[in-house]
């Protein structure tokens, strides 16, 4: 039951990882976007 529950824990914080990632790649994207677009 107790490795269930930390396998359900380890998914969980990975899928949290990951979408902290994606949100930060996303963010800086707009961000560096925006800098060669006011370059160009």
């Amino acid at each position: 039951m107790l490795d269930s529950s930390l396998m359900v824990i380890n998914k969980l914080s990975l899928v949290h990882t990951c979408t902290k990632t994606i949100c930060i790649l996303s963010k800086y994207t707009e961000m560096h976007g925006e800098a060669i677009t006011n370059y160009i």
